[in-house]
């Protein structure tokens, strides 16, 4: 849910620094506005199926991870675009 999880995402990214994104084919957004352009272009894209993931404890948005390459035939799917916040260090 892009309005429900940009707000939070974008917060718990603008915790680290670009370091984070190094190894990523995005780069970190710089607005809550950016977060929810990023998060609907997962959530458009039929090749994926996003999830956000939320800290049961704060009930906040602490990163996002996809299900993607869903072979149903083979039963075998990939998980991808994983993108955890620095809130997720240590868990």
């Amino acid at each position: 849910d892009v309005d429900r999880h940009a707000a939070d995402l974008f917060a718990a990214y603008a915790l680290g620094d670009n370091s984070d994104w190094t190894w990523l084919a995005s780069t970190r957004p710089e607005s809550v506005a950016a977060t929810a352009h990023w998060i609907a272009g997962k959530v458009n894209d039929d090749a994926l199926v996003p999830y956000a993931v939320v800290d049961l404890r704060s009930e906040q948005a602490v990163g996002i991870v996809s299900y993607m390459a869903i072979e149903r035939e083979m039963g075998t799917v990939e998980i991808g675009h994983v993108t955890w916040s620095r809130r997720m260090k240590n868990t």
